[in-house]
């Protein structure tokens, strides 16, 4: 799904305009980014937990011999939710 097509169809579902729905979506994600760079975990009940993770800097070994140093960076993980887990798992089977 594209984001155009993810806004209107969120902005249907709560009876609000694209323009809210999707001025919502930028806020969310601005504390969800501003949350990780500081390494804490968003997590929201019956959805999922986005957490941030650190990697270190550390120095490969590539196949053609030469040592590459890679700076540390944060990475950002999504862990759905059993509830969120749940539901897809009825909906794949047919039950709902």
């Amino acid at each position: 799904m594209e984001t155009k097509t993810f806004i209107e169809e969120l902005a249907r579902r709560i009876g609000s305009n694209a323009d809210d729905v999707a001025t919502m979506i930028d806020a969310f994600a601005t504390v969800v980014k501003d949350k990780g760079m500081a390494q804490e975990s968003v997590a929201i009940p019956g959805f999922g937990t986005f957490s941030a993770c650190k990697e270190m800097e550390h120095i490969a070994l590539a196949e053609d011999g030469k040592r590459y140093l890679y700076p540390p960076k944060i990475t950002l993980d999504f862990e759905a939710s059993s509830a969120l887990k749940n539901k897809i798992q009825k909906k794949e089977g047919g039950v709902e």
